[in-house]
């Protein structure tokens, strides 16, 4: 018979509740909250942002601006405020999905869901858009 407290009794209660069940749930949580995000970043439901890709960031984009955040920088000339507010809002869902995978899964989803041509080197490059975009908003 075991003593009272050994961790080798399976009847014995008196140990602290373990937190399996909990981290079980918060992993779930948090899969089901990285696959909506996932699945959010389509052309359907970001038109604003396929388009930005389409027009600035084509398979030509180094040859007409310096970085990326030199094309955002280009959009925000050429754009009206409706379109940078929409673009900007759209945005985040890029950034947000940049946090939940490595790059070169970013870069897959951009190349087959929006056949962009824009291979994101670094998170740099899409902060640096954010920050043009955050910046023409503020003008």
């Amino acid at each position: 018979m075991s003593e009272p407290g050994d961790k080798n009794d399976p009847h014995d209660l008196s140990g602290p509740t373990p937190a399996t069940p909990f981290r079980a749930t918060e992993s779930a949580i948090d899969m089901d909250a990285r696959a909506a995000i996932l699945d959010g970043l389509n052309p359907d439901d970001l038109p604003n942002l396929a388009a930005f890709l389409a027009g600035y960031m084509h398979e030509d984009w180094q040859l007409d601006y310096s970085s990326p955040a030199a094309a955002a920088f280009a959009f925000a000339g050429d754009a009206d405020l409706d379109d940078v507010e929409e673009l900007s809002a759209e945005w985040t869902a890029l950034v947000d999905a940049s946090r939940l995978v490595p790059l070169e899964v970013l870069n897959q989803l951009l190349e087959q869901r929006f056949h962009a041509a824009w291979r994101v080197r670094s998170r740099a490059e899409i902060e640096g858009i954010s920050q043009e975009l955050e910046r023409a908003l503020r003008e």
